[in-house]
């Protein structure tokens, strides 16, 4: 199976998701999304008005909660 080459069928990603699911890779990923989050919003400046502090934490609470 090779998703990189395209040649992967629907139920090769199928399979592959769920490997990935059940070996704790999607968690992962979201855990490490979170973190990089937290890390990006405490980089803000103190000088960042809160209407641009709440857009961002808005936008990429979004990209990490959505359903992909």
């Amino acid at each position: 199976l090779c998703i990189r080459s395209l040649d992967a069928s629907d139920e090769d990603i199928a399979r592959f998701i769920e490997y990935t699911k059940v070996k704790g890779g999607i968690e992962y990923a979201r855990q490490a999304m979170v973190d990089y989050r937290n890390k990006a919003l405490a980089l803000l400046p103190q000088s960042a008005g809160q209407a641009v502090k709440d857009a961002l934490t808005a936008y990429i609470d979004y990209v990490i909660e959505r359903d992909k």
